[in-house]
């Protein structure tokens, strides 16, 4: 049985972020951490995005329906999307999204072995 992973390995975390953007040329390449207690998403801290978009990326539910990660997290799959703007996941989002320059977005859960 797996479990979403709780990432307490940020210095980890971001190596590996900072490894994928550097074989993404132009992404933006994050990595949200996953709260059990709350059944919520952070974006976990970078220099990649703004203030205004890091706080709008806390404490994003673990949901179906919202963002991407947020249903990739509920799903346990990958999910994408293609146009934030006309995807309704992105409700909420929309604005902070367009001013931040995120125009698409793809998330698959990191999982790990529960004991």
């Amino acid at each position: 049985m797996c479990e979403l992973s709780t990432f307490a390995e940020t210095p980890t975390f971001e190596r590996i972020a900072d490894w994928v953007s550097s074989m993404i040329p132009g992404a933006l390449v994050s990595i949200m951490r996953f709260h059990p207690d709350t059944n919520s998403l952070s974006l976990m801290p970078s220099g990649r995005f703004s203030d205004d978009y890091f706080r709008a990326m806390q404490d994003v539910p673990v949901s179906e329906n919202v963002s991407t990660c947020g249903t990739a997290a509920f799903t346990k799959q990958l999910v994408i999307t293609d146009n934030i703007q006309q995807d309704t996941r992105w409700d909420g989002f929309q604005d902070i999204a367009e001013t931040e320059g995120v125009q698409a977005c793809w998330s698959m859960p990191i999982r790990r072995l529960q004991k």
